[in-house]
C-alpha cells in the first residue's frame, strides 16, 4: 500500500480544527454528559381471540420461530383463552427471554424486553388475529458537532438523558383559544415564535372583519391567520368560537394572541417535550474514544445508548459550508435523517431559529474547502 499527495491537494493553511472540537480554550467553557436512549421503543404486538372455538381445543402461536402450544380448556370464553395463551407464552423460556405476555379481556399483549430488537409473531388459528401496533425502534446516533436536546433524567437514576435534535424528539405544541366576548373588540390576531425566556418573534399579524358574535369573530380569525401564516409554522383549526393552533414543526414553541376576550388553554405544552427553545442542550463534542461509524466516514458519532459529551457554553467547530458571518442567527435542522441537528445560518424547511441568548455564529473557516465554522453556545450561561 502506498500514499501520495499532489501539489493541488495541499491546503494553503492548516485546518483550524475538527468538527466537534472546541474552537478555543476558555475558563468559561462548560460541557456535560447525557445518555442517549431516544427515540428508542420496544415492539408491542397483540393476539386477539375473536371467538371461542370450543372446549379442549389445541392451538399454537409462534414467536421468533418458536412454536408455543396452548389448550382452550373447559368452559373458557374468549378472555379465558387469552389468559391461557399468555400463560403458555410466559412458560416457554425461549420466548420469555425475549418478550413478556399479558392478557386483558380477549387480547394478549406481547411486549419486547429490549428496545430496537423486533420479534416475529404468527398465529395459526382461524379464531385468532395478530397485529403489531408499535414497531421496534433504536435510539438515534449522535454525530459530532450537532445540536442536542436535554430530556431530563433517567427514571430513578441520576443520569441525564439527551438525544439528537430532531422532530422525533418532540411532540407538537397545541394551544386552544375560545372567544368568550367579542363585542367592541377589533379584528386583530397575532402569532409569535418563542425563541427563549422572555424572547419572542412575530410570525404574522392579521386584521379581519370583527363581529359581536363570538363564533363569527373566531371563524374570521381562523381564515385570516391560515391565509397569512407561512409554511412550517402554525396551523389554525377549530369550530364555532374556538381556535385550535398546532405547531406544524414539532419543536416549535409559539403563542397566539387575540384582541377579543378569550380563554387560552395549553392543550399540549409548551414544555421541554414540545419546545426546542426549552430543551436545547448544546452541541455534541468530539471524543477521541469514539470511532467513525463505518469505513470511509470522516467523522465519528456516538452510538445509540451511549453517553455523549456536549458543549453547554463555549465556541465549537461544526459542519458548515454556508459562509457564515459573526453574529448571525443559528438555525437547527430538525428533519430526521442525515441532517438532523445540523446548524445553519438561514431559515429552511424543518429548521428552527435559536435565540441569540442560546447560540450565534462566530466565524467560518479561513479555507472554504474545510467546510467548518465556529458557533458560540451559551446554554450554560
Amino acid at each position: 500500500m502506498s500514499f501520495s499527495q499532489g501539489f493541488n491537494n495541499v491546503l494553503p493553511r492548516a485546518r483550524e480544527g475538527f468538527i466537534g472540537e472546541w474552537m478555543q480554550d476558555s475558563v468559561l467553557k462548560e460541557y456535560g454528559t447525557l445518555l442517549n436512549d431516544a427515540p428508542q421503543r420496544v415492539q408491542v404486538s397483540t393476539v386477539t381471540v375473536d371467538s371461542d372455538p370450543g372446549d379442549n381445543v389445541d392451538g399454537t402461536v409462534t414467536v421468533n420461530g418458536i412454536t408455543v402450544s396452548f389448550n382452550t380448556g373447559t368452559g373458557n370464553a374468549e378472555a379465558g383463552i387469552a389468559t391461557a395463551i399468555a400463560n403458555a407464552l410466559n412458560a416457554e423460556p425461549l420466548v420469555r427471554g425475549q418478550v413478556l405476555a399479558s392478557a386483558a379481556a380477549a387480547v394478549v399483549t406481547l411486549t419486547a424486553l429490549l428496545p430496537g430488537i423486533p420479534f416475529t409473531l404468527v398465529e395459526a388459528e382461524a379464531y385468532l388475529t395478530a397485529t403489531t401496533p408499535t414497531i421496534s425502534q433504536t435510539a438515534d446516533a449522535v454525530p459530532f458537532g450537532r445540536a442536542v436536546v436535554s430530556q431530563g433524567y433517567a427514571t430513578g437514576e441520576g443520569e441525564g438523558l439527551g438525544t439528537l435534535a430532531s422532530t422525533s424528539a418532540f411532540a407538537q405544541q397545541v394551544q386552544t383559544l375560545t372567544v368568550t366576548e367579542s363585542a367592541n373588540a377589533p379584528g386583530t390576531a397575532a402569532v409569535y415564535r418563542i425563541l427563549g425566556p422572555g424572547e419572542r418573534e412575530l410570525i404574522t399579524r392579521v386584521d379581519f372583519a370583527p363581529s359581536a358574535v363570538e363564533a363569527t369573530y373566531a371563524g374570521n380569525a381562523r381564515t385570516a391567520l391560515n391565509a397569512a401564516l407561512p409554511a412550517n409554522t402554525v396551523d389554525i383549526t377549530g369550530t364555532g368560537a374556538t381556535l385550535i393552533a398546532t405547531a406544524e414543526v414539532a419543536g416549535l414553541e409559539f403563542d397566539v394572541e387575540l384582541l377579543a376576550v378569550a380563554t387560552v388553554v395549553a392543550t399540549t405544552g409548551p414544555n421541554r417535550d414540545t419546545s426546542l427553545a426549552r430543551a436545547f442542550g448544546g452541541v455534541s463534542l468530539r471524543s477521541g474514544a469514539v470511532e467513525a461509524p463505518f469505513k470511509g466516514a470522516l467523522e465519528g458519532e456516538y452510538a445509540p445508548n451511549q453517553s455523549f459529551l456536549h458543549a453547554r457554553r463555549g465556541s465549537v467547530w461544526v459542519e458548515s459550508s454556508d459562509g457564515v458571518a459573526q453574529g448571525q442567527d443559528v438555525y437547527v435542522d430538525l428533519t430526521p435523517g442525515a441532517t438532523a441537528g445540523r446548524l445553519y445560518n438561514a431559515a429552511g424547511t424543518g429548521r428552527l431559529k435559536l435565540s441569540r441568548n442560546l447560540a450565534e455564529w462566530v466565524r467560518p473557516s479561513r479555507v472554504a474547502a474545510n467546510e467548518i465554522a465556529a458557533v458560540d453556545i451559551k446554554r450554560g450561561a
